[in-house]
């Protein structure tokens, strides 16, 4: 994949203009001016926060997110936000801010979904301000009717409005150089991807249309997750041909080695690793083969070991075969093409 436009991918998804990443690595911005009154204290540790990520964008040896120091800091900003709010009319302030301090106690941040806390002024004035961390789906966003900013001057000498904004402007500055330390993370993680979706159609089973369609629809969890994700860990196959030579011992002199058809009514392959610690998958199969006094179609079972080798065993009303199988769509693979069929089968959206 291209570098460029690895680059643009990871900006456009983090939402930061390119300019504001311009040398970073030999500068950091330490964070908007102060300039919040009722969040003083908190727009500090917002600072120096956002210090800690500047210290490693300027040492990538020390490749360490400062979990700790974001963990403190998302509860100090619960903390002081519902302390500060105690008897206005903001609403869901506090769910909010639950939200934002159990992403960041996840663990494994990503991010593409890091959270952020967002003041969405109205378009009109009759309107209601929304205020809201990003990813908080399932909560949604605190409103605030307009018509009751001046509840919060008596408590704290600025309508609700103003205080929410001071609120954001308070929060603000640890995003700032985490903004570029997402994009570098990004950029490594897109290379991976980049890397794992061309495995994926090098090295795994070949796909048909039908079989990319089956695997998007039973890997549609591990697909679509709101965010890049990697190839599944299983190939699905439904109706996929093959080519097979079956060894029937009980048929008539002559035509026990024959070349046959295979169809995998349904099969699951394991491209990558699986239990036994190579790919390995599975197919029920149906053959047809045309012998003399014997059952042309047989039904049975083939194994696949690292999506090369194949080897099956079929009834054939009463006489048993075996066989191994070539899968003819290799012979046709082209991986840009897979590609665009996968895309289109997934339809991210």
């Amino acid at each position: 994949m291209n570098k460029a436009c690895l680059w643009i991918a990871a900006f456009a998804l983090l939402g930061t203009p390119l300019s504001s990443f311009a040398d970073t690595q030999f500068k950091c911005n330490a964070g908007a001016a102060e300039n919040s009154v009722l969040f003083a204290e908190l727009q500090k540790e917002a600072r120096l926060l956002n210090e800690a990520f500047c210290s490693v964008l300027l040492a990538p040896a020390s490749d360490t997110l400062p979990r700790d120091r974001l963990r403190a800091f998302a509860a100090k900003a619960r903390s002081v936000a519902v302390s500060k709010f105690a008897g206005t009319p903001i609403d869901q302030l506090e769910m909010q801010f639950a939200n934002f301090e159990s992403q960041v106690n996840d663990g494994d941040i990503h991010p593409l979904s890091m959270p952020r806390f967002i003041l969405q002024r109205p378009i009109r004035p009759s309107k209601p301000y929304r205020y809201f961390f990003t990813g908080d789906q399932e909560s949604g966003a605190g409103v605030l009717d307009t018509n009751v900013d001046s509840q919060c001057s008596q408590k704290l000498g600025k309508s609700c409005s103003e205080a929410l904004e001071d609120l954001s402007a308070a929060i603000q500055p640890y995003q700032v150089n985490y903004n570029a330390f997402a994009a570098e993370r990004t950029v490594a993680m897109l290379d991976k991807l980049s890397a794992r979706w061309d495995r994926y159609f090098d090295d795994g089973r070949t796909l048909t249309s039908l079989d990319l369609v089956v695997t998007t629809i039973l890997e549609n969890k591990s697909i679509k997750q709101g965010h890049l994700v990697g190839p599944p860990p299983r190939q699905w196959f439904f109706l996929h041909p093959e080519a097979v030579v079956e060894y029937v011992p009980d048929a008539p002199d002559g035509e026990q080695l024959e070349v046959g058809l295979a169809i995998e009514v349904i099969g699951i392959n394991w491209w990558e690793r699986s239990l036994i610690g190579i790919p390995f998958g599975a197919s029920l199969t149906t053959t047809y083969s045309d012998r003399s006094d014997i059952d042309d179609a047989g039904y049975g079972i083939t194994l696949f070991f690292d999506n090369i080798y194949s080897v099956g065993w079929a009834k054939h009303g009463g006489k048993d075969g075996f066989y191994v199988s070539m899968d003819l769509l290799t012979l046709f693979k082209d991986k840009k093409s897979q590609i665009e069929k996968y895309r289109n089968a997934v339809r991210f959206e």
